[in-house]
């Protein structure tokens, strides 16, 4: 037993440190962006050493794709937990279009690391992939959500797919409005995006 529980211990602490580097790695890519984020800024952000650092890592690359799938999965947990959150369908869209513009999602370090992101994408297979698979998934959540509320309010099932594209094209298009120091507030954005689905679905 005794053996047993440095392992533990051990195991705890790296688990710990690899989220402390993600996090690091998010905070200097939101700061520097992404082409100018080494990994010795991370190292320095996250209180490590440099050697610790490449030995997990050995490219900046993989770490970076790391904080992208760390960025994806931490939004979506939140998200499916709205959409699924609501006695009503229209309470579960709206449960996902507040979060949608919720300080913890939309900070001005998360904001930018997604611009950062997203920009890159046209030159950068891993990340054209992650955000491919994730935009698959964030339609086929959308699209579900309104077939829900047209169901409810009596509209055309079929018009579900295209407006759930345009509800997502909407948040994505706030958000990178907002990343543009300041020039829309988080309530603004959530006020936008409830009037266009309060028009077109609710």
């Amino acid at each position: 037993m005794n053996d047993d529980a440095p392992k533990i211990r051990t195991r705890k602490s790296l688990e710990m440190r690899q989220q402390e580097v993600i996090d690091a790695a998010l905070r200097a890519i939101g700061r520097n962006g992404l082409s100018r984020t080494t990994l010795a800024d991370i190292a320095k952000e996250a209180g490590i050493g440099y050697g610790n650092l490449s030995f997990r890592f050995k490219k900046k690359e993989a770490l970076l794709v790391a904080a992208l799938q760390y960025l994806i999965d931490e939004y979506e947990v939140k998200i499916d937990g709205a959409a699924a959150t609501g006695s009503t369908a229209v309470e579960r869209l709206d449960n996902v279009l507040e979060l949608s513009f919720s300080r913890p999602l939309t900070t001005k370090n998360k904001l930018a690391v997604w611009a950062a992101f997203w920009s890159e994408c046209h030159t950068q297979a891993a990340y054209r992939k992650l955000f491919g698979q994730f935009r698959i998934r964030e339609a086929e959540r959308m699209t579900s959500l309104c077939r829900q509320v047209l169901a409810e309010n009596g509209g055309a099932s079929e018009d579900a797919e295209a407006i759930a594209v345009g509800i997502n094209a909407l948040i994505e298009g706030l958000w990178s409005s907002m990343a543009r120091g300041g020039f829309l507030e988080r309530e603004e954005g959530l006020a936008i995006a409830r009037k266009f689905a309060s028009r077109v679905v609710f």
